[in-house]
């Protein structure tokens, strides 16, 4: 998903359901690049086509992708505030760090407040159509808390760090069919193959 073609058709779907009144979304992404893994600095990344083109790739980019994250309001906003996003996806490359053949490559976590009852209705669809365009091997849905106390004046298991710790359980994700068995969580299929 993250290279440009596939982007175009996926921007337009997220466009319905990426916004907040706190602010506006905000792209971050996480690139390699050489024998020595150096981190690709994009600068400000905007919500836009031109603010895309900086990260999603074209035939001839030679970066290694990791992950992109687009939050709404931006991450700092929610810190400072502090309260979660209206709007937060996560596209994440499951081949970057894999030594084993993936059996899917592209993990997404579309997540909005299951208090605005519109804007869970918009990302279902949002989440639907982009099952097509990744020809996704699972998908499903969840109510959860943004994180989970732990202690007085702590949290864990936060929804924004969990397409990379906390989705799926320990072990060999890619040597068994992609469902629910995998996952920390149980969630509600929303889509099966061949359904």
């Amino acid at each position: 998903m993250w290279h440009r073609d596939t982007w175009s058709g996926v921007f337009p779907i997220l466009q319905g359901v990426a916004r907040s009144s706190r602010g506006v979304p905000v792209t971050s992404s996480s690139q390699f690049e050489g024998p020595k893994n150096k981190a690709v600095k994009f600068g400000r990344i905007g919500w836009s086509a031109e603010g895309h083109s900086k990260w999603t790739h074209s035939p001839d980019t030679a970066h290694r992708f990791l992950l992109t994250e687009v939050w709404a309001p931006s991450r700092g906003t929610c810190a400072k505030e502090p309260c979660p996003p209206d709007f937060l996806f996560v596209l994440w490359n499951q081949g970057y760090f894999s030594k084993e053949e993936v059996t899917f490559r592209d993990t997404v976590l579309l997540a909005v407040p299951a208090t605005d009852a519109p804007a869970v209705e918009t990302c279902i669809q949002a989440a639907r159509q982009l099952t097509q365009i990744m020809r996704a091997k699972f998908h499903g849905r969840m109510t959860r808390p943004w994180a989970r106390p732990f202690g007085k004046a702590m949290f864990t298991d936060c929804l924004g760090d969990m397409p990379t710790t906390g989705l799926f359980r320990v072990g060999p994700v890619h040597k068994q069919i992609p469902g629910n068995d995998m996952l920390v969580e149980r969630w509600e299929p929303l889509y099966e193959p061949g359904v």
